[in-house]
């Protein structure tokens, strides 16, 4: 191993690539980062594709921590759409950062009546209750003629799993049990959970690397996860062995790499006129990770990773399931929403609650900040795919069929071909190249 390459890319990063959303915000001015448009070859793929820039609306996002909502209001921006939050009397509410009168930040504001569950402008003191109805104007008194009349925007938010979950669309709001993760609904499981911080890419980047297994023994090969354990290459044919179960139109089910046993797999691979990869696989002592025997999600194979509407993948990790929910910011900035999920009883319980806090630094920040490292460097364009690269195609495909009440207003231009029936005929679906 090169120690100084492990240093640079995995230590240096863990503490350098991310921002907290204060440092975020800070950066702006009236509300507006640095930032440039995206690029013309960016919303020529996402239109190719059909996809949103900022993600898909028309679904329950998690926002925070209940926890983390205390007496201060908390702003936090949303598929571009900057919402205050704040609590009052124990119930939570949202509403239009911006307020309608001078264009102040409400959650710069106030809680000037407490139990009222409103909040204050802090230019003004215009006060908003919950449902985004003007309540009080205090710098002109109780009688001024502008309570009553005005309402911004106000958007639905629940309290559930611990986490504060608030409704970005333009639909009447699904009842929030259908957007909940699906191992963390779960009767009797526990969750850990916690939020990254703001990570610089565009949402559609990461949304594609959820299903992409072919990066994960390349790219996290270093990771504290993989240390000292053999990596399997799934591509030991150099054909596509890939199997996806839909499920309801919003979750899509994919068998990858995990064997059932160790027998057959390669761990190095020669490459005529190359060489070998890797190189130094001596240290590599540990055997590699197999499926899972059961399972506690319902009607979901062992050890199957699960992609889900709007943005969010479950993977397995031993008898937990890990989930990853992509939170779109803006154009170009997104955090997460991490956790890990299983049934845990007694020590085991205890165990976990405190290995979590470890696993959070080598997971959720170094392995999946590896991902972070290489995305927030990618940049759109022409792909030239491969057909090993048809779960991508997969996956996108399947995500702008299904999405709730989303408008395929274009459809694609590329050279893809569709089977007639893409769950039984996969496999055709690649790009020419």
């Amino acid at each position: 191993m090169n120690l100084r390459r492990l240093y640079k890319n995995e230590l240096m990063t863990l503490f350098t690539q991310e921002r907290t959303h204060e440092e975020f915000f800070e950066n702006q001015v009236h509300g507006i980062g640095s930032e440039p448009e995206l690029p013309g070859a960016a919303r020529e793929h996402l239109a190719r594709w059909n996809l949103p820039e900022q993600g898909f609306r028309n679904y329950w996002y998690p926002v925070m921590l209940a926890s983390d909502l205390k007496k201060r209001p908390i702003r936090r921006r949303l598929l571009g759409e900057d919402i205050a939050f704040w609590r009052d009397g124990g119930k939570v509410h949202a509403i239009s950062d911006r307020c309608p009168h001078r264009g102040a930040s409400i959650s710069s504001g106030h809680i000037r009546f407490p139990g009222s569950g409103t909040i204050s402008c802090p230019y003004h003191g215009w006060t908003f209750d919950g449902q985004g109805q003007l309540r009080a104007c205090i710098q002109e008194g109780p009688n001024s003629m502008m309570a009553g009349k005005i309402r911004t925007k106000a958007y639905p938010v629940e309290e559930r799993l611990n986490v504060i979950w608030a409704w970005i669309g333009d639909m009447e709001p699904v009842p929030i049990e259908e957007d909940l993760p699906i191992a963390m609904k779960v009767p009797g499981v526990t969750s850990l959970i916690h939020f990254t911080k703001v990570w610089t890419t565009n949402w559609a980047l990461l949304f594609d690397n959820f299903i992409d297994g072919l990066h994960a023994p390349y790219l996290h090969r270093l990771s504290p996860q993989f240390l000292m354990r053999r990596l399997q290459y799934r591509v030991v044919d150099g054909k596509p062995n890939f199997h996806f179960v839909e499920h309801d139109q919003k979750i899509l089910e994919a068998s990858h790499v995990r064997a059932k046993s160790t027998d057959g797999l390669v761990y190095q691979m020669d490459f005529p006129g190359l060489g070998k990869f890797p190189v130094n696989n001596w240290w590599r002592i540990r055997s590699p990770k197999t499926k899972p025997k059961t399972n506690f999600i319902p009607n979901i194979a062992p050890g199957s990773f699960l992609h889900v509407l709007p943005s969010y993948v479950q993977t397995v990790h031993k008898k937990l399931y890990f989930t990853q929910f992509i939170i779109p910011i803006d154009r170009f900035h997104l955090y997460n929403m991490c956790a890990l999920t299983g049934e845990l009883k007694g020590f085991d319980k205890l165990a976990w609650k405190i290995y979590y806090n470890v696993f959070s630094i080598t997971h959720d920040r170094m392995f999946i900040g590896q991902d972070h490292r290489v995305l927030r460097n990618a940049t759109f364009g022409t792909e030239h795919l491969s057909p090993m690269d048809q779960d991508v195609i997969y996956w996108r495909k399947f995500a702008t069929r299904n999405a709730r009440g989303y408008v395929k207003n274009q459809k694609p231009d590329g050279k893809e071909k569709v089977s007639s029936n893409e769950n039984a005929s996969y496999n055709t679906l690649r790009e020419a190249f």
